[in-house]
């Protein structure tokens, strides 16, 4: 993050803060720190959890890490500045959640699933901002092609850009 900082040129407005934001403690001392600076007005939600684990092989632990994560998490964060944003009657929430939210993906259901709750978490929460100026959206982010992605296509037997870009581009696609 200091290296986003430094490429943006270190403006006066733009703070670097580190947290660990797997457990309940790392949140805390996030929102601790955040609220030291200042108001916050704008909030995204974009930390998440994935693991790549057919259903049958998934287990109780795995679903509660990956709610706990992608959305006990973004929902203490939210609590801690939404009433602010209400007393201020400005601010913006933003949960970065993603395509399998609508398409969810056999090979990783418990993240399909938080990130489908994400949704209605935030269409819930934009349902309270009615009448003000505090708003509550989601952008539902595609795959991308990063190293991880690519290894994770090889594993589903994917190998030729043309099977890849079917399993990405094709609504009714499912990776196998």
């Amino acid at each position: 993050m200091d290296k986003v900082v430094e490429e943006l040129g270190n403006p006066d407005n733009l703070v670097s803060i580190t947290a660990d934001l797997s457990h309940k403690e790392g949140i805390d001392d996030l929102i601790a720190k955040v609220k030291k600076i200042g108001d916050l007005y704008l909030l995204v939600n974009n930390a998440g959890r994935y693991s790549h684990i057919d259903f049958e092989d998934s287990t109780d632990e795995d679903w509660l890490k990956h709610f706990e994560f992608n959305i006990v998490g973004g929902v203490r964060i939210t609590r801690a500045f939404f009433p602010e944003m209400f007393e201020r009657n400005t601010g913006r929430v933003i949960y970065i959640s993603s395509a399998d939210a609508v398409r969810p993906w056999f090979r990783a259901l418990h993240y399909s699933s938080t990130k489908a709750t994400q949704l209605n978490i935030a269409r819930g929460l934009s349902q309270l901002t009615k009448g003000t100026n505090v708003t509550v959206n989601s952008i539902l982010m595609g795959p991308t092609m990063t190293d991880g992605a690519k290894v994770l296509f090889e594993k589903g037997g994917l190998t030729t850009d043309e099977k890849i870009k079917e399993q990405l581009f094709d609504p009714g696609g499912d990776f196998s």
